[in-house]
């Protein structure tokens, strides 16, 4: 997943809305359960992945 150029463009549209990167030690699950939740951060105007994975100050 990590060296495909959706993962890529998924990346680069977090960090453009948000400053942040994928953290891909931190992540689970599949592609597109992790598209929906960039899209999802995206509509809200807030970065959910610490939310949805449980890392950073939400765990």
């Amino acid at each position: 997943m990590l060296h495909t150029e959706e993962f890529r463009e998924l990346n680069s549209i977090l960090q453009e809305h948000f400053g942040d990167v994928i953290p891909t030690e931190e992540i689970f699950g599949t592609f597109e359960e992790l598209n929906d939740i960039v899209n999802k951060s995206v509509e809200e105007g807030r970065n959910l992945l610490p939310e949805y994975y449980g890392y950073g100050g939400n765990r």
